[in-house]
């Protein structure tokens, strides 16, 4: 069982995976800057990128980083309607945020992860 991500779209405010399965896998993405799939590595300077290098350093702290920014912005867009997707965030255990997407069927059409830096804290 695996996931794939494949970074499709990057630029300061912007990361696009397009995520495949063939179910009941997980797969971690992190901020350490690593080969691709990585936040860190795959953000442009600006201000998404400022925010993948704040230190983690639990799980709590990683949810809040993740999910508790007014204007970080993360959603799942599916293409497969029996695609069920979940996404939680922690630490990788060196300070780094760690995002961990598992999906407990097949998606073979791909979906698409966006994490976006919005310029307004408008949701």
């Amino acid at each position: 069982m695996a996931i794939a991500a494949a970074l499709t779209n990057h630029s300061m405010h912007l990361l696009r995976y397009t995520l495949t399965s063939d179910g009941g896998a997980a797969v971690n993405i992190d901020a350490a800057g690593a080969v691709t799939p990585d936040l860190l590595t795959d953000t442009l300077p600006g201000p998404l990128r400022d925010v993948m290098t704040t230190a983690v350093a639990s799980q709590a702290a990683g949810r809040t980083l993740a999910f508790g920014l007014p204007n970080l912005k993360i959603t799942f867009t599916r293409r497969d309607v029996d695609a069920d997707w979940q996404i939680d965030a922690t630490t990788d255990g060196a300070g780094h945020l760690r995002l961990t997407l598992t999906c407990a069927a097949a998606d073979v059409l791909g979906s698409m992860l966006n994490i976006e830096f919005l310029h307004t804290a408008y949701r």
